[in-house]
């Protein structure tokens, strides 16, 4: 089973791990996933990330990322 967010938000020692943790996830999460959305929704609300914050992140990393095509088989 996946991490729970609340135990990936407690390996956080700070803002700066708590957003490179957040941004890892949103890495591996396909966000136009509702199921998946809302995690990663809670993950920024465990870690206590808020939506400016979160926004920010999504701005800086989504055009690295690779149109989510599903899952690898």
């Amino acid at each position: 089973l996946p991490a729970t967010p609340h135990e990936i938000a407690a390996l956080a020692n700070g803002p700066e791990q708590a957003a490179n943790l957040w941004l890892v996830a949103r890495a591996a999460i396909d966000p136009d996933d509702p199921r998946e959305r809302a995690y990663l929704d809670a993950l920024a609300f465990s870690l206590r990330l808020d939506g400016e914050t979160t926004r920010a992140l999504e701005e800086r990393v989504a055009p690295a990322l690779p149109a989510f095509a599903g899952p690898v088989s």
